[in-house]
């Protein structure tokens, strides 16, 4: 399952509901397309492709975040 971009529609319903407001550079994802497994709220998105023929159960590039291995 992938976050998505809430229509801005949905996004205003989901922030009054839940009486959020963002902050600077915080972004709303959907959890689903309907928003039935929630929301999250964050900082911009990222990613980092392994650069080598890395396997599954090598150590993360992310490591050095608390809750990653």
């Amino acid at each position: 399952m992938a976050a998505r971009r809430p229509t801005d529609e949905e996004s205003r319903t989901v922030l009054r509901d839940h009486r959020i407001e963002l902050e600077e550079c915080q972004y709303v994802r959907a959890l689903a397309d309907d928003l039935s497994m929630g929301l999250v709220v964050s900082a911009p998105h990222r990613w980092h492709e392994d650069e080598d023929e890395g396997g599954a159960d090598d150590p993360s590039w992310f490591g050095h975040m608390v809750g990653t291995r």
